[in-house]
């Protein structure tokens, strides 16, 4: 079987600018350079994002609601061409307050549920991108190679940084930074 490129990227902070618990449409907000960034990454594999949602366990959010969130945020990257594959979110949490979310799920953040279900993936030239410790431990767990932004609220680090996890300033330089290391595995 070929092994393939992915991107798992987190949304909040990531490709959109962070709101505390966003429940309405209204308030998603890309990046200027989300969408730019999102094609260079998009030239090289497909592109998921992956979300833990505890605003609907906490009964903060219907998830009727998030999934129109997630449609609309899908229609906008990809109005030109498909960018975004998908959104994969996890609505439970250990300590919900909504019973039937209220579990330890293999798909939360920063466990690797989600990434499992690809059994194709090149891990060398695969990557994780976030902007919180959570994201960068889920891209560890997986085998990613894993990179911290600096956009968001929760960009601080407390992590090691090694040859696995790197720092950038925001999702564009983290792909431009990854079409470089990309272009070095296809000209070999």
């Amino acid at each position: 079987m070929k092994k393939k490129i992915y991107f798992f990227i987190d949304r909040d902070g990531t490709i959109i600018h962070h709101v505390h618990y966003l429940k309405k449409v209204s308030k998603v907000k890309l990046y200027k350079f989300t969408i730019k960034a999102l094609k260079i990454l998009r030239k090289y594999g497909k592109i998921y994002i992956i979300t833990n949602q505890s605003a609907v366990s906490k009964g903060l959010l219907k998830e009727k609601e998030l999934k129109k969130i997630h449609k609309y945020l899908i229609k906008k990257i990809n109005v030109k061409q498909k960018i975004i594959e998908k959104i994969f979110y996890c609505p439970h949490h250990i300590k919900a307050k909504i019973i039937k979310y209220k579990k330890n799920c293999i798909f939360r953040k920063p466990s690797i549920g989600f990434i499992k279900k690809f059994n194709d993936i090149d891990k060398k030239k695969s990557w994780f991108i976030g902007d919180t410790n959570i994201d960068i431990k889920t891209g560890i767990n997986a085998n990613l190679n894993a990179i911290l932004l600096k956009t968001g609220k929760k960009h601080k680090n407390n992590l090691k940084i090694t040859k696995k996890v790197i720092k950038c300033k925001n999702l564009y330089v983290a792909a431009k930074l990854i079409e470089k290391n990309l272009k070095i595995y296809v000209n070999h």
